[in-house]
């Protein structure tokens, strides 16, 4: 596939099959590789709420909440509701996973930004049902959502990587179109099992994602982008897997590998 000047990205949780994928570069391809070390100095930014196309946040709203509920055996309708109505705030209004927290901690902050959302039922539920909840509910359900958040923004590295704005974020569908090479490392090892879990779900959602957004060009214009996923069950979420099953008409040729028996 290099070789041949084919788009193709590996996700790889453990760092080895990225490395040798990166040896077996060839020369003449080296301007093509994006390295997305998530434990490196070298930061690559990645806003996993980046949403360039307005008509897809209710998709990617989804595809994040789902990356979060796989971590979590403790889950409820409160926590979602409220973790979804975040999410979709945040993603219509071009935010990153600390303006969530934002969202959530900072009235002043919350006012000015739920004055901006332009969904009125999202703006209805913060302006009235979440305005209405007593002192102690609201504490509760604000820190059932802001304790998942936490894990993974107290960590400076993957801090740095996911709260530059929605316009410097890796454009994947970027790298689909122009056919480069995307070599992802979210070694557990260096970053934590659970950081480096949802992570790399929040990456396969977006790789989904932008995969989805070529519904827009022709089939004959589609180019293919081979999709290599190691250890795919510890990444898979419910949103990515029905997107899994509809990837060959958005031109996504996966190869999966686990260790299951």
């Amino acid at each position: 596939d290099m070789q041949a000047g084919r788009g193709l990205t590996v996700l790889d949780v453990h760092g080895d099959l990225a490395e040798a994928a990166l040896r077996l570069v060839p020369k003449h391809r080296t301007n093509d590789v994006i390295v997305f070390d998530a434990a490196s100095q070298q930061i690559v930014p990645f806003n996993p709420l980046a949403c360039p196309d307005p008509a897809r946040v209710d998709q990617v709203t989804s595809g994040v909440v789902s990356a979060f509920k796989k971590l979590y055996d403790s889950w409820g309708p409160r926590l979602e509701n409220l973790l979804r109505y975040t999410v979709f705030t945040t993603v219509e209004q071009g935010g990153t996973l600390r303006d969530m927290l934002n969202l959530l901690t900072n009235r002043t902050y919350r006012d000015t930004v739920v004055s901006r959302v332009s969904d009125e039922v999202v703006r209805a539920f913060w302006n009235n049902e979440f305005a209405g909840w007593n002192t102690q509910y609201r504490t509760e359900a604000v820190s059932s959502v802001t304790n998942k958040l936490m894990p993974f923004l107290t960590s400076r590295q993957l801090r740095a990587i996911t709260s530059g704005s929605s316009k410097a974020s890796l454009d994947l569908r970027k790298v689909m179109d122009q056919q480069q090479i995307l070599l992802v490392n979210i070694s557990r090892g260096r970053l934590g099992q659970d950081n480096a879990t949802l992570l790399g779900s929040l990456i396969l959602t977006a790789i989904e994602q932008a995969a989805m957004t070529r519904a827009e060009l022709a089939e004959s214009e589609r180019k293919d982008h081979y999709l290599y996923l190691d250890e795919f069950q510890s990444l898979v979420t419910p949103s990515t897997a029905i997107m899994l099953f509809e990837s060959r008409k958005y031109r996504l040729c996966l190869t999966l590998s686990h260790q299951l028996t």
